[in-house]
Protein backbone atom coordinates (compact mmCIF):
# COMPACT_ATOMS: atom_id res chain seq x y z
CA UNK A 1 0.00 0.00 0.00
CA UNK A 2 1.33 3.41 -0.73
CA UNK A 3 -0.80 6.86 -0.29
CA UNK A 4 -0.30 10.32 0.87
CA UNK A 5 -1.74 12.01 3.87
CA UNK A 6 -2.26 15.58 3.72
CA UNK A 7 -2.39 17.40 7.65
CA UNK A 8 -3.55 20.76 8.60
CA UNK A 9 -1.30 21.93 11.30
CA UNK A 10 -1.88 24.86 13.65
CA UNK A 11 2.08 26.02 15.02
CA UNK A 12 1.85 28.11 17.73
CA UNK A 13 4.46 31.55 18.44
CA UNK A 14 6.70 28.58 20.09
CA UNK A 15 6.74 26.82 16.65
CA UNK A 16 5.13 23.76 18.13
CA UNK A 17 2.84 22.22 16.68
CA UNK A 18 -0.48 23.57 18.82
CA UNK A 19 -3.68 21.29 16.55
CA UNK A 20 -3.31 18.51 13.63
CA UNK A 21 -6.20 17.16 11.70
CA UNK A 22 -6.05 14.75 8.64
CA UNK A 23 -7.49 16.87 5.79
CA UNK A 24 -7.32 13.60 3.25
CA UNK A 25 -5.60 10.50 2.51
CA UNK A 26 -5.21 9.38 -1.15
CA UNK A 27 -4.38 5.88 -1.71
CA UNK A 28 -2.24 4.44 -4.31
CA UNK A 29 -3.66 1.12 -4.82
CA UNK A 30 -7.56 -0.01 -5.05
CA UNK A 31 -9.28 -2.27 -2.97
CA UNK A 32 -12.30 -3.11 -1.31
CA UNK A 33 -13.61 -0.06 0.61
CA UNK A 34 -13.25 -1.32 4.07
CA UNK A 35 -9.57 -2.08 3.15
CA UNK A 36 -9.04 1.59 1.76
CA UNK A 37 -11.04 2.89 5.32
CA UNK A 38 -8.24 1.17 7.29
CA UNK A 39 -5.29 1.82 5.77
CA UNK A 40 -6.01 5.55 5.78
CA UNK A 41 -7.08 5.66 9.33
CA UNK A 42 -3.82 3.58 9.94
CA UNK A 43 -1.41 5.92 7.42
CA UNK A 44 -3.81 9.59 8.97
CA UNK A 45 -2.76 7.86 12.31
CA UNK A 46 0.68 7.40 11.55
CA UNK A 47 1.10 11.12 10.19
CA UNK A 48 -0.46 12.75 13.29
CA UNK A 49 1.57 10.82 15.70
CA UNK A 50 4.60 12.39 13.68
CA UNK A 51 3.22 15.63 13.10
CA UNK A 52 2.60 15.91 17.19
CA UNK A 53 6.58 15.67 17.61
CA UNK A 54 8.04 18.57 14.87
CA UNK A 55 8.70 21.85 15.70
CA UNK A 56 9.16 25.32 13.12
CA UNK A 57 10.96 28.12 11.99
CA UNK A 58 8.60 30.93 12.99
CA UNK A 59 8.38 33.85 10.57
CA UNK A 60 11.06 36.84 11.44
CA UNK A 61 9.59 39.05 8.94
CA UNK A 62 6.54 40.24 6.91
CA UNK A 63 3.12 41.16 7.84
CA UNK A 64 2.59 38.08 9.48
CA UNK A 65 5.36 37.97 11.95
CA UNK A 66 3.02 39.09 14.72
CA UNK A 67 0.06 36.45 14.18
CA UNK A 68 -0.45 34.01 17.05
CA UNK A 69 -0.16 31.24 15.16
CA UNK A 70 0.08 29.77 11.60
CA UNK A 71 -2.24 27.19 9.72
CA UNK A 72 0.27 25.21 7.07
CA UNK A 73 -1.01 22.14 5.25
CA UNK A 74 1.94 19.46 4.48
CA UNK A 75 1.73 15.92 2.81
CA UNK A 76 3.37 13.18 4.27
CA UNK A 77 3.79 10.52 1.56
CA UNK A 78 3.83 6.43 2.49
CA UNK A 79 4.84 3.73 0.79
CA UNK A 80 4.35 0.17 2.78
CA UNK A 81 5.26 -1.93 -0.64
CA UNK A 82 8.77 -4.26 -0.79
CA UNK A 83 11.53 -2.10 -1.63
CA UNK A 84 11.82 -4.40 -5.40
CA UNK A 85 8.23 -3.22 -6.12
CA UNK A 86 9.01 0.72 -5.41
CA UNK A 87 8.91 2.82 -8.89
CA UNK A 88 11.54 5.38 -9.41
CA UNK A 89 10.30 8.75 -8.44
CA UNK A 90 10.75 10.71 -12.43
CA UNK A 91 9.85 14.07 -12.15
CA UNK A 92 6.61 14.26 -14.55
CA UNK A 93 5.80 10.68 -14.31
CA UNK A 94 1.73 10.58 -14.03
CA UNK A 95 1.07 9.05 -10.84
CA UNK A 96 -2.90 7.44 -10.77
CA UNK A 97 -4.48 7.55 -7.06
CA UNK A 98 -7.78 7.14 -5.51
CA UNK A 99 -8.65 10.75 -3.72
CA UNK A 100 -10.28 9.93 0.02
CA UNK A 101 -12.95 11.74 1.27
CA UNK A 102 -11.95 15.46 2.31
CA UNK A 103 -12.43 15.96 6.17
CA UNK A 104 -13.93 19.32 7.74
CA UNK A 105 -11.39 20.72 10.31
CA UNK A 106 -13.35 22.47 13.19
CA UNK A 107 -10.80 24.81 14.02
CA UNK A 108 -10.08 25.58 10.57
CA UNK A 109 -11.56 29.58 10.39
CA UNK A 110 -9.80 30.26 6.87
CA UNK A 111 -11.67 27.64 3.85
CA UNK A 112 -9.49 26.86 1.27
CA UNK A 113 -10.26 27.15 -2.73
CA UNK A 114 -7.56 24.68 -3.67
CA UNK A 115 -7.16 20.67 -3.71
CA UNK A 116 -4.65 19.44 -1.49
CA UNK A 117 -3.56 17.20 -4.07
CA UNK A 118 -1.72 20.21 -5.47
CA UNK A 119 0.66 20.98 -2.90
CA UNK A 120 4.01 19.55 -4.00
CA UNK A 121 5.35 16.44 -2.56
CA UNK A 122 8.12 17.50 0.34
CA UNK A 123 7.09 20.81 0.58
CA UNK A 124 5.00 22.59 3.51
CA UNK A 125 1.94 25.09 2.13
CA UNK A 126 0.68 28.12 4.33
CA UNK A 127 -1.88 30.78 2.95
CA UNK A 128 0.23 33.65 3.71
CA UNK A 129 4.11 32.83 4.20
CA UNK A 130 6.07 29.24 4.59
CA UNK A 131 7.06 27.91 7.24
CA UNK A 132 10.49 25.88 7.68
CA UNK A 133 11.02 22.19 9.71
CA UNK A 134 13.48 22.46 11.99
CA UNK A 135 13.12 18.42 13.49
CA UNK A 136 13.25 15.41 11.22
CA UNK A 137 10.33 14.23 9.65
CA UNK A 138 10.74 10.93 11.72
CA UNK A 139 10.08 13.08 14.56
CA UNK A 140 12.50 14.38 17.26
Amino acid sequence: MDGTVFLLMRVNRQGLVQDVAVEQVNLGEYGREAEMRHFRSLLGDAALEAAKKWTYNLPTTGKHVSDPYWDVRVPINFNLQPASMIKEDIYGRWEPYIPGPREVIPWQNKPHYYSSDAIPAGSISSADQSLQLTTPLGGA
